[in-house]
């Protein structure tokens, strides 16, 4: 009975003033959206100018796409390729937060795939025909 008095007084107060544990981040933060965007434009730029070469009379190397894509199929797919990018930067970033020493990976894959979309844009507008 004395325990049971004991554990009343002492320990139960005492759990009830815990104060609340912190708020984890969001994986999608500011930084996630700034790399993501920047990544949306330079893939647009990409493919504004594929459709624009071929309007010249130019015509598309990627075997997926075909030699003479419509602007939908260019769309289309690149708006599947920029997701699959946009969900794996999520991953790697979700998987860093877990693992310590991966937590700067996730910027590797949009950065790198920037870098590929802004070469392409300036190879196509660089083709005169």
């Amino acid at each position: 009975m004395r325990l049971l008095l004991l554990f009343a007084l002492f320990v139960s107060p005492a759990c009830a003033q815990l104060p609340d544990a912190p708020k984890p981040k969001p994986i999608a933060d500011e930084k996630f959206w700034t790399v993501v965007g920047i990544l949306g434009t330079s893939a647009a730029a990409d493919y504004v100018t594929t459709v624009r070469l071929q309007s010249r009379g130019g015509i598309e190397l990627n075997p997926f796409l075909g030699r003479h894509p419509s602007r939908v199929r260019v769309a289309a797919m690149g708006g599947g390729y920029f997701a699959g990018e946009v969900l794996l930067a999520y991953e790697l970033k979700k998987f860093g937060v877990k693992h310590k020493w991966a937590r700067f990976f996730w910027i590797g894959e949009p950065a790198g795939q920037t870098e590929q979309h802004i070469q392409w844009a300036w190879h196509n507008e660089g083709i005169r025909r």
